[in-house]
């Protein structure tokens, strides 16, 4: 009888072509995939293969830039193959495999499985011809109509355009047993045409073949990869398509009350987007899957294939973690600019103290430059670029695991990185070093910082000239970042104390509390930020005694700075001054330039005394609130962990490293802020400037500028009659087309428009594209959020109370927060008087060691982090329990 279908076992994708070996691949992981098997390309040639022979003559000598004489000979080859007629005996064996694999009165469907289909660099979707519902009458026929597509004018194109010529085509064919669908779709594991950070996934009512050709309606489900937050777009689905006997495939009405719901549930969308991303695993790239839920009820797998469009090596990936504390909402051109360069600064010396070599920090040095991101007014870390850097410092996954851990990211990536052995030694080395170096070099940096500040406070002896203001800032700033990397050395140490106590607790088994390390570090005494609180209580105290000085406080905030400064305060008025000119510059979001100071702006204080007053909060109780925390937690310590113990002296090493490094994390938090406030005094007095010679309306427009466009403005005919010497000349040129004072007008409303975009916390593009998100807008209906009684988030200071949630977004010093619990998306070091007011807190963002932890636990107040969409799933007024041991929101209705 001669050579047998399916005689040679093939299973390669060589033989069988990508989407049968992407079919095989999800049926051996155990995904439900319908009944199938494949006529490979040996069974494709032994079927036909007399007349593919005289195809390929057809096409032997054509010019293929001839459209008409291609077009006209496609149709010839297609001709030919429909109207073949293979084998009887091998026609046989077709059939009664058929019969055999999907039983009598089969419903099948016919598929290509070319051998450059579904490649990593042509997807050939929709371009070769599937045929369903395919039964044993018309199998024959299905089966040559699906082999003569592959030689449709349109696929020849296709092939042309990707280099892969149109001789020797290979074709294998999957047939495969056709589910009666209710619903079908398609999943992307990354959104290709907008943000990356999302899973697409498009479900509407029928057959997959409705949704694939755009002939129904469909919704469109946007699942976050790191949060696993549901964005739904629902819409009307009016139609299906379908299948019977008696019409075939056809368009039908879907029953009014199932045509606006959701086509899939909550737990649906889930469970699709888990397939597509362990699809994406299984191809090691990208993926998208084609599916169905069968009318019992059940998920299943028809297609999966690689996005060909999207190269790993091209994303830029942005996260707001950690970052927004600093920089909430719209952040405006200079405060970025400002920071851009602070980060790339900061960490290039950082990179040298790790002993990077050079070598691999020229390799690098655009990582150290694109650290942060501007993205739609939002500032972002340029995660990717972060990740790059803290490969070339840590050499060590368990050292980024735990960088991972301490800014709060979502989810890891360390896992992508190799280390080697060489490197992990130098690495180990250089932390040796640094912790041998550690009190001294911190003590170095503070000494150093004072001189700087000093500098930098000497700027008035400049004020007329914006060229020397310039310069001043410039040898400021170069000369407080000579040792600001030591405040990196010290993060890394803190953090990484922190972990050793947190092992040491757990190795001892001294408590299951979970909260116990962070108690430990609580009330440490001679933190600026502790200091900043006491010597506020101090003033308000002064207040609450004096009865004239009430008087005075009830008045108008101008009122109040008037009447103080007389000489029956003059005690009052100094420790007012001393407050201001020390701590004046802690305020909300207090890194953004344009953001206002009580120092510059005393009323502010004013504003807060007046809210704090009815409080219950003094110095006395805030101490004796820290007290008891530590020395609660100590107490446990000590009925473990005895004096001649090894592991007490190894205790108490992490537990000094872990306080001394916390309370300096604090304290060069200061200085930071201190640094930025400086710097904006500078850049106000170039805008007074401006503002004299005209080119600006007010001083606070300068904030539209970036730093390279001040500079350029410094070294203009604008500013000294001299020319631009500056080597950035962007503002100057701009300044020949239009006025500055149109510039900032031009971008007040960009980023009034910028406001009502509503950005995710994580964001993935493509370098050579990057995506329009003005479907971010505030207006969009988030309906995938999610309203359950229970949330959870991550514990960081004890407690259980219960009361009415008041849901900040834009904080003010004197909100009323009194006996409420506190819901934000973050806070940042400004927020103590606000949650000094609160009896919890709650936030979207943050971690053990953020400040929004560290600040909670002082005030002794149970505070909850990282709860997804917090801010949207509890409204102002209700009633919620918080306990900020397990992490648990509850509503109380």
């Amino acid at each position: 009888m001669g050579t047998q279908l399916f005689e040679k076992s093939a299973t390669s994708v060589s033989e069988i072509g990508s989407k049968a070996y992407h079919l095989l691949t999800l049926e051996r992981e155990g995904f439900r995939v319908p009944p199938f098997f494949m006529l490979s390309r040996y069974d494709v040639e032994l079927l036909f293969g007399s007349v593919l022979l005289e195809v390929e003559s057809i096409f032997a000598s054509i010019d293929v830039s001839d459209s008409e004489a291609l077009m006209a000979r496609c149709t010839q080859a297609q001709l030919l193959i429909e109207s073949f007629e293979p084998a009887s005996y091998l026609a046989t064996q077709l059939t009664e495999r058929c019969e055999e694999t999907f039983g009598a009165g089969y419903y099948i469907s016919v598929r290509s499985s070319a051998m450059s289909e579904d490649s990593a660099s042509a997807s050939f979707a929709g371009q070769h011809s599937t045929f369903l519902y395919t039964t044993a009458d018309t199998l024959i026929a299905n089966v040559k109509k699906s082999l003569a597509s592959a030689w449709g004018f349109g696929v020849l194109s296709y092939r042309l355009h990707h280099g892969l010529g149109i001789s020797g085509i290979q074709y294998a064919m999957v047939l495969q047993q056709m589910v009666f669908a209710t619903r079908a779709g398609i999943a992307f594991s990354m959104n290709s045409h907008g943000n990356m950070a999302d899973s697409v996934i498009n479900c509407g009512y029928g057959m997959g073949e409705g949704i694939v050709m755009d002939k129904v309606a469909v919704d469109c489900y946007h699942v976050n990869r790191a949060m696993r937050s549901i964005t739904r777009s629902v819409v009307k689905k009016e139609q299906a398509m379908q299948f019977s006997e008696d019409l075939g495939i056809h368009l039908a009405a879907m029953p009014q009350d199932k045509q606006s719901i959701a086509a899939l549930s909550d737990v649906e969308i889930f469970t699709v987007f888990d397939t597509v991303i362990q699809a994406e695993k299984l191809l090691g790239k990208p993926a998208d899957i084609e599916f169905v839920w069968g009318d019992d009820g059940l998920l299943y797998l028809l297609q999966m294939r690689p996005i060909t469009t999207i190269h790993r090596e091209d994303l830029v990936v942005l996260d707001n973690t950690n970052i927004i504390e600093s920089y909430p909402n719209v952040t405006l051109p200079l405060s970025y600019s400002f920071a851009s360069m602070a980060y790339s600064n900061l960490f290039r010396r950082s990179a040298k103290a790790f002993w990077v070599s050079d070598e691999k920090f020229d390799a690098n040095h655009e990582v150290f430059d694109h650290l942060v991101e501007h993205f739609y007014g939002r500032v972002y870390y340029r995660l990717d670029n972060w990740y790059r850097m803290m490969a070339l410092v840590y050499n060590s996954k368990r050292s980024m695991q735990a960088w991972e851990t301490a800014v709060g990211l979502p989810d890891s990536a360390s896992s992508n990185y190799n280390f080697s052995i060489l490197g992990k030694v130098k690495t180990a080395l250089s932390v040796l070093w640094l912790v041998l170096n550690y009190k001294k070099g911190n003590r170095r940096f503070f000494v150093h910082f004072a001189k700087s500040y000093q500098q930098f406070k000497a700027y008035k002896q400049f004020e007329n000239s914006p060229k020397e203001l310039w310069g001043h800032l410039e040898q400021c700033i170069e000369r407080t970042f000579e040792e600001y990397h030591l405040t990196v050395v010290n993060d890394y140490l803190a953090f990484k104390a922190f972990g050793w106590l947190q092992d040491a607790i757990r190795d001892a088994k001294i408590s299951e509390n979970p909260e116990l390390a962070n108690e430990l570090v609580v009330g440490q005494g001679g933190v600026e930020s502790e200091l900043a609180v006491m010597a506020f209580l101090n003033i308000k105290a002064q207040v609450l005694e004096n009865p004239t000085l009430m008087s005075i406080f009830i008045q108008e905030d101008s009122e109040v700075l008037h009447q103080i400064k007389t000489p029956e305060f003059e005690k009052f008025y100094q420790d007012w001054n001393n407050y201001l000119e020390r701590f004046g510059d802690r305020t909300l979001a207090e890194l953004k330039l344009e953001v206002k100071s009580p120092r510059r702006n005393p009323e502010m204080l004013v504003q807060l005394v007046k809210s704090q007053l009815d409080t219950n909060m003094t110095a006395e109780n805030f101490k004796e609130r820290q007290g008891k925390i530590f020395q609660s937690a100590q107490t446990l310590v000590k009925a473990k962990l005895k004096w001649w113990m090894p592991k007490t002296w190894w205790f108490n090493l992490t537990l000094g490293l872990s306080r001394y490094g916390l309370a300096n994390r604090e304290n060069m938090r200061f200085c930071r802020t201190r640094v930025y406030s400086a710097s904006k005094d500078i850049f106000l007095a170039m805008a007074d400037l401006m503002v004299k010679s005209g080119d600006i309306e007010a001083a606070d427009d300068i904030f539209y500028f970036t730093m390279d466009e001040i500079k350029a403005y410094t070294y203009s005919d604008a500013s000294n009659n001299e020319t631009d010497q500056s080597g950035s000349g962007e503002l100057h040129n701009q300044k020949e087309k239009k006025s500055y004072r149109q510039i900032v007008a031009e971008r007040k409303e960009t980023n009034e428009n910028y406001k009502s975009l509503r950005l995710p916390d994580r964001i993935i593009y493509s370098k050579n594209e990057k995506p329009d998100f003005t479907q971010y807008l505030e207006d969009v209906t988030r309906e995938g959020v999610d309203l359950s009684e229970v949330l959870k988030g991550v514990p960081v200071s004890k407690g259980i109370v219960e009361g009415e949630a008041l849901v900040i977004m834009e904080p003010v010093l004197n909100a009323d927060v009194k006996g409420k619990i506190l819901i934000s998306k973050m806070t940042d070091p400004g927020w103590v008087f606000l949650m000094s007011q609160a009896i919890a807190l709650v936030t979207e963002k943050g971690s053990l060691l953020s400040h929004t932890a560290i600040v909670g636990r002082e005030l002794g107040i149970p505070v909850v982090v990282a709860v997804q969409d917090v801010t949207q799933r509890i409204k102002t007024g209700e009633r919620i329990r918080v306990n900020g041991s397990t992490g648990i929101i509850e509503r109380l209705g």
